[in-house]
């Protein structure tokens, strides 16, 4: 399976032909991203989420913190795909360690390989961990 990451200004310029599915994740203090139409894109889906690894003590950042119905809801989303799509695209705000975290997640539980994120991006431990946990739980 084709996983790729984006940033939110490459995703809204991101054009493909091939069928695909969207996880966007976004700053809770801003509003998603308006993705360009396109008729191969079969599902979006998207989550407010602050770029922690741990709990910061403070209340307002706790509600936004990646948790387990979070990363219950993307493998349900990508289980529900995953036969009928040929890339995963994945977007945070920077492209860098949210969607990076949620994109090798995914990669280690579909192609059993998370490498590539790890050697090009920074991924959110937290987000990465609490997949992988959902998922090997669930087996």
């Amino acid at each position: 399976m084709k996983i790729k990451v984006f940033s939110e200004e490459a995703i809204q310029t991101f054009k493909t032909d091939e069928k695909h599915i969207v996880i966007s994740i976004q700053d809770p203090r801003y509003n998603f991203v308006v993705l360009p139409a396109n008729t191969n894109r079969l599902d979006w889906v998207g989550f407010w989420l602050y770029d922690f690894d741990e709990k910061t003590g403070r209340e307002q950042y706790d509600k936004f913190l990646f948790n387990n119905a979070q990363a219950r809801a993307i493998i349900n989303f990508v289980n529900k795909w995953k036969d009928e799509v040929d890339l995963i695209c994945v977007n945070c705000v920077a492209g860098i360690s949210r969607s990076a975290g949620v994109a090798s997640a995914i990669s280690k539980i579909l192609n059993e390989d998370d490498s590539y994120f790890f050697k090009h991006y920074l991924p959110n431990m937290l987000v990465y961990r609490t997949i992988l946990k959902e998922y090997y739980e669930e087996k």
